[in-house]
């Protein structure tokens, strides 16, 4: 397995197909997330809580879609500050990349009116 490379250490070449990679398939996402929403919109919690099981394999109730303040300070408290660091920079690197995939346009409202 190949080590991961930052992004400012890519050649431009490199750089513009992992970009454009991520748009290839947006008709292919769309065609199946926007059945998605459109059933959370009309169902709320009760479609979340379908969608969790199918997709996660977890079975939530509604009230614990959230989780705690108390759970979250205790689960920080069992990890090192190493991997809180590392998680913290995944997280900006992860958010950067994704800046530059954004689309410039979301004309998708035909989709959504069909």
């Amino acid at each position: 397995m190949k080590p991961p490379k930052r992004l400012r250490d890519l050649d431009k070449e490199t750089f513009k197909r992992i970009l454009k990679r991520s748009t290839l398939e947006i008709d292919n996402v769309l065609s199946r997330v926007i059945p998605i929403i459109k059933e959370v919109k009309k169902e709320g919690e009760a479609a979340v809580e379908r969608f969790t099981v199918q997709f996660d394999g977890v079975d939530l109730a509604p009230q614990h879609f959230q989780v705690s303040q108390s759970r979250i300070k205790a689960a920080y408290e069992r990890i090192s500050a190493e991997l809180i660091e590392s998680l913290k920079r995944m997280h900006r690197q992860v958010w950067d990349f994704h800046q530059y995939q954004r689309r410039k346009d979301w004309s998708v409202n035909k989709l959504f009116n069909e």
